[in-house]
């Protein structure tokens, strides 16, 4: 175990300490045996419809820089991704994942890590830009807006750094000469930030919080950047943290934004369950036959056309 990995383990462990030692664990319990899963379940389905939207994103971005593969082997590896992002010590191994499986080939590897690295961006400036547009419709405290407005700094002045490196100016180079490509990827990534809100607001009213939409724009996002803080495994500690923080100026108990938070992940949880069937039944092979049996296609009409020639 890495240094780094142990460090987050203790900031995992020493926030889960702090919130056992001031919440009332038998007040949680009791609120979620009272869930209505129903509200659960919807949200579980808005989560699958984007995943498979955003496998159809990572497809789109892909093939600009060459990486042509079937829908359906985006969608299996963005599975096996969550699978991964829950098992491995960070949030981002599952992308390291997803980027080995689609192109292992020692020359194209860092192609298909560039294809993961658009994906994630586009995802988080989508994210980010419905915090800020949210900002202008909801009322908000000082500090709140504030959090939401430096977010939305940061991300332009670290786009604008990462210009610097050659690599990524390269890849940004080959989205440039196919527009049309990169503004698909942007709309779809609205759309599925948008389902990661409509989920948060699904899990809200399963537990009787009258929690409005327009909030949830701001929550979701905010939420989600503070787990992207290298300080603790998988935002475990600091999800539930920072729904405490901020659903206490709208008034609502620290344990019913812990259960909130306890109930988004466990649909992560359920969603990576899936992706781990998926990795473990062995459909990762598909790929290389598809590839193998490609090759030999052309092989054979390579041989055809040699022989009609020949024949000639």
């Amino acid at each position: 175990m890495s240094k780094k990995t142990i460090l987050r383990l203790v900031g995992s462990i020493t926030l889960l300490a702090l919130l056992v030692w001031r919440l009332d664990l038998s007040q949680i319990a009791t609120a979620f045996l009272k869930v209505e899963w129903l509200w659960w379940v919807l949200a579980m389905l808005a989560y699958m419809i984007a995943q498979i939207v955003s496998s159809v994103r990572w497809q789109i971005l892909a093939r600009p820089l060459g990486l042509e593969r079937p829908l359906q082997r985006f969608v299996s590896l963005y599975f096996v991704g969550t699978f991964f992002n829950q098992l491995l010590p960070t949030s981002v191994g599952g992308d390291v994942m997803r980027a080995w499986h689609l192109d292992s080939e020692k020359g194209r590897r860092w192609i298909a890590f560039s294809s993961v690295f658009a994906d994630r961006l586009t995802g988080l400036v989508a994210l980010i830009s419905l915090a800020c547009i949210a900002s202008c419709f909801v009322s908000l405290p000082g500090w709140i807006l504030l959090w939401v407005i430096s977010s939305g700094l940061g991300l332009l002045v670290g786009t604008l750094l990462l210009q610097r490196f050659p690599k990524v100016r390269k890849t940004v180079n080959q989205y440039r000469k196919h527009r049309a490509s990169w503004i698909g990827a942007i709309v779809l990534s609205f759309a599925i930030q948008s389902l990661n809100v409509i989920l948060v607001w699904l899990l809200s009213r399963g537990i009787g919080l009258n929690l409005s939409p327009g909030y949830c724009f701001i929550l979701m996002p905010l939420v989600t950047l503070l787990t992207l803080l290298p300080i603790s495994i998988n935002g475990m500690g600091v999800r539930e943290g920072g729904m405490i923080l901020l659903l206490s100026p709208l008034g609502i108990a620290s344990e019913s934004a812990v259960l909130l938070s306890l109930l988004w992940f466990l649909v992560f949880a359920s969603t990576g369950l899936i992706g781990g069937v998926v990795f473990f039944l062995g459909s990762f092979s598909k790929q290389k036959e598809l590839i193998d049996d490609r090759s030999i296609s052309r092989d054979s009409d390579h041989e055809r056309a040699r022989q009609s020639a020949d024949a000639a």
